[in-house]
């Protein structure tokens, strides 16, 4: 299988996992979020966004209190440091954020975006990429992983809200997308 089937048979079934999820026994949907949804919708696949390198710029020590949530539950983030990196013939960047020490089970960094679908295509508070941290700090960033956090489907969770910075100027036509 040659990388682009590769890749595409890996975002496939990521979504489909993803899927899987919202409709099996662990869903994170309440009973009435369950009766009103339908699945999950995404944008067709593009390679136009995947962006295979990102280097994370660590800050110097990560700060604390720059995310907002939509509730006080939320996993309280880190921010860690910056991506830059090119998108559609744009420079642009995102903040990258990490749960506080003890705050997550899981050991990630988190992306969180907002774009110029949002509130229109795509959930209006953002969406996520989440990668795997990395020794060398360089990561693929593939926006067509993009996904809505839980309370896009359910406003019984509380989620981690993008900072202002973290709003492309551009429209991401990828990843997860409202009905």
């Amino acid at each position: 299988m040659d990388d682009a089937a590769a890749w595409r048979k890996s975002v496939e079934d990521e979504r489909a996992g993803r899927g899987a999820f919202y409709l099996g026994k662990d869903t994170p949907l309440s009973i009435e979020s369950r009766e009103r949804f339908h699945g999950l919708q995404w944008f067709a696949l593009d390679a136009r966004f995947r962006v295979r390198s990102a280097k994370l710029r660590r800050h110097e020590a990560p700060i604390a209190g720059r995310v907002g949530a939509t509730g006080l539950d939320a996993v309280a983030m880190l921010e860690v440091g910056e991506l830059r990196f090119e998108l559609l013939g744009k420079s642009v960047r995102l903040f990258a954020y990490s749960p506080t020490p003890g705050a997550s089970d899981e050991d990630y960094i988190l992306v969180p975006f907002r774009d110029e679908t949002s509130g229109k295509e795509t959930y209006g508070a953002g969406r996520y990429l989440d990668v795997e941290p990395d020794a060398r700090d360089e990561y693929e960033l593939d926006f067509n992983r993009a996904y809505h956090p839980y309370c896009a489907h359910d406003d019984a969770w509380a989620c981690t809200l993008p900072p202002p910075e973290n709003k492309l100027p551009l429209r991401v036509e990828a990843g997860e997308r409202m009905r």
